[in-house]
């Protein structure tokens, strides 16, 4: 089947987001000879031929990582990426889907690719996990799983010690406001908790304060605490260290003196390298592939081999090859068709990888709408800004379709039509239909009509093709973005374009990372607009209060008060200018209107307004006791403030998928639900590891989509 050019096109919005549906022909990849895509021979469970004798078409699975294996460093305590390649190493923790639900050991998936095979059920590492609002949460490991040396279990006691050594890592066994909060309860459950106004534990380290600190009540609710409850949030990322790695370093942190010791110790353990070698020689790692030796090590590239005692026993490929290359030659290894399965989308012929540039058998498997995308954030301690309706018309003004296509890619970005302050699929997996609709729509494409009606209503008349306001002054905004992100610089030209060809000067700010990143953290944050990623997975991460510049709550933080994370009682605004105190939202849901003039916050609504104290609606999206659907309801009123008014604006979502090689394995087909069971930027790691791609016995595959050929 031609997959059509905007998936959307065919299927309504909500069934979209909510099915993870067809993007490529490759949906069913690896048709047998009757055309069904399952194969024509029976499996078996180790690899090998079928039972027909027939061998298969690969038994090494390749993969690759943007990494420099003489450079590599498995510890988690390295300073840079050199950690890259690590997640394959890992045994899984859970699987999530796409509304933040968690699904643990235990759960199934159907396997329509395989033949003999109708369900496999996945073990992972949690097999069971508790919240007890308003502080405790408790995981149970699974008995089952061992580190690569085959005698160490991975259990809660090395969790703790994993933390501990985290918890000297990040300078805090000093501080008597930050009390160690994780225990073993058993050898395989975990407890741990939020500060709940006592230090629960003695110290571990006798140098540290010790009794009774007054902290912050910082009770939540199970919604709150279920995201963090599962430890990690990549499936791939949450194992703890090998004990025999952590103990060493857990108990020169509890036997130091003072901050200057445990310096020493942070110094020592970020010096301790972990090569490739030294973590397969000293079966540091888990999962169902092992590296047997560091003779395995070798180039470029690692060998894996599949574990036979390992309990995800149904798969069958036998060996993991990771190829580790800069990211230069990872698009030469992409291109060439010599990955089995990769991270992304393949568009007809965007980007630097697309249908054009790689061989038949490579297509695209799957596709998704991400909990990932990117939003304008303004900064209203400027005086333009600051307005109200000033606001609303650079939204309107702008073309937010163009901004996506040119910055991220036709194929990779998808505009939100709800204006919530959320990603798309965060919003209709929280909000009913009946909510959703009822708020206002700002133009997806330019309308400068209505902008300029709304520039008006701001008390701005144009003169000489430029907005000039009532008094006298004309906007010239810096928009502050990343340059390292390359996607965002076509997204922010764009932008820059539709204002000025509106009539509002703008000027590029692009800087490097830490630039970037001190122009938007408190106190000052020093910035009129800027484009910032938008992956708040959970209504309470975006509809929180802190002054971190890197999740850009609906609050962000004190304007008075260090360290600038916490909205007091005091504060009518916070550190943006924002309102805080008595903020009046139209009683009509969904009604944007207000009086005309260049004000922050009306005087008056017309129809009527309610009042609300936006500090307490946060607050209160965390007291313990309250439900799921209490939270979403009351959360309501955040998604309004958002969508009245527009303290930023989280204009698309991004796509996701993976894209493999259809002759050489079987996939799942592109509608299967365990694609979208991940929080990492991708499916490839959990996918393989939780062994959905199977053998294949034949080299059939369907071809490309037509609109996909030269």
């Amino acid at each position: 089947m031609r997959r059509p050019n905007n998936p959307l096109d065919e299927l309504s919005r909500r069934q979209y987001v909510q099915a993870i549906v067809a993007a490529s022909v490759a949906g069913v990849a690896g048709c047998g000879d009757d055309g069904s895509g399952n194969n024509t021979g029976e499996e078996n469970g180790n690899g090998g031929t079928d039972e027909g004798g027939e061998e298969p078409v690969s038994q090494t699975f390749n993969v690759v990582d943007n990494n420099v294996l003489e450079q590599a460093n498995m510890s988690t305590w390295q300073t840079g990426d050199a950690s890259t390649g690590k997640n394959w190493m890992t045994e899984l923790s859970s699987a999530r889907t796409q509304e933040i639900d968690i699904i643990i050991d235990g759960h199934t998936y159907s396997m329509p690719h395989v033949d003999g095979l109708e369900e496999v059920e996945i073990p992972a590492m949690i097999t069971d996990y508790t919240a007890e609002p308003p502080y405790d949460m408790y995981n149970t490991y699974n008995q089952d799983l061992y580190y690569w040396d085959e005698e160490t279990p991975i259990d809660a006691e090395a969790r703790v010690e994993h933390d501990y050594v985290y918890y000297g890592y990040d300078g805090l066994i000093f501080n008597a406001d930050e009390a160690f909060k994780s225990e073993a309860v058993e050898q395989f459950r975990h407890h741990f908790w939020y500060n709940d106004g006592t230090r629960r534990l003695e110290p571990r380290n006798s140098n540290a304060p010790t009794g009774e600190s007054e902290l912050p009540d910082d009770g939540t609710n199970a919604y709150v605490m279920q995201s963090d409850t599962v430890e990690g949030v990549a499936q791939t990322e949450a194992m703890p260290m090998h004990p025999s790695f952590t103990t060493p370093y857990a108990e020169k942190y509890a036997d130091t003196a003072n901050q200057e010791a445990m310096t020493e110790v942070t110094n020592e353990l970020e010096g301790d390298s972990i090569s490739v070698g030294r973590y397969a020689d000293e079966g540091w790692g888990g999962g169902p592939y092992k590296i047997e030796s560091s003779d395995d090590v070798s180039g470029t590239e690692v060998l894996m081999k599949l574990r036979e005692d390992h309990p995800n026993d149904h798969i069958n490929i036998p060996e993991l090859r990771i190829q580790f290359a800069t990211e230069d030659r990872a698009q030469i290894v992409r291109s060439r068709g010599q990955v089995d399965l990769e991270n992304g989308v393949l568009p007809e012929s965007t980007g630097s990888i697309n249908r054009q540039s790689v061989p038949d058998h490579i297509q695209e498997i799957s596709r998704w709408l991400q909990v990932g995308g990117d939003n304008l954030i303004f900064n209203f301690n400027n005086k333009h800004l600051g307005r109200l309706w000033v606001r609303r018309a650079a939204v309107a003004a702008i073309d937010w379709n163009q901004v996506g296509a040119n910055g991220w890619g036709p194929e990779v970005s998808e505009t939100n039509p709800h204006h919530t302050g959320l990603l798309e699929t965060v919003s209709e997996g929280n909000f009913d239909d009946e909510f959703l609709d009822s708020l206002y729509t700002y133009p997806i494409e330019a309308d400068q009509e209505l902008a300029a009606e709304w520039m008006r209503k701001a008390g701005y008349e144009k003169q000489s093709g430029s907005w000039v306001g009532p008094d006298g002054d004309s906007p010239d905004w810096d928009l502050t973005f990343n340059s390292g992100e390359s996607s965002w610089i076509g997204g922010v030209q764009t932008v820059m374009a539709n204002l000025e060809d509106f009539g509002l000067g703008v000027t590029l700010d692009g800087q490097a990372w830490d630039t970037y990143t001190d122009r938007l953290s408190p106190p000052d944050y020093d910035y009129d607009i800027a484009l910032q990623w938008a992956n708040f997975q959970t209504i309470t991460g975006a509809y929180d209060y802190n002054g971190a510049w890197w999740s850009n709550p609906l609050l962000s933080g004190s304007p008075d008060t260090a360290p600038y994370f916490d909205i007091q009682d005091e504060n009518e605004v916070d550190g943006l200018g924002r309102p805080v105190q008595e903020v009046p939202l139209p009683s009509e849901v969904g009604s944007i209107e207000a009086p005309d003039g260049s004000f922050k916050v009306p005087d008056s609504i017309p129809g009527g307004a309610d009042t609300y104290d936006m500090k307490t609606v946060t607050e209160n999206l965390r007291e313990p006791g309250i439900d799921i659907e209490e939270v979403r309801n009351r959360a309501k009123v955040a998604a309004r403030y958002f969508n009245y008014y527009l303290p930023n604006f989280v204009f698309h979502s991004y796509y996701n998928g993976v894209y493999g090689d259809v002759r050489g394995f079987n996939f799942p087909p592109h509608d299967h639900e365990m694609w979208g069971h991940t929080k990492e930027y991708g499916s490839r790691n959990y996918s393989v590891i939780a062994g959905m791609p199977q053998l294949k016995y034949d080299t059939n595959f369907p071809d490309p989509p037509a609109d996909h050929k030269e």
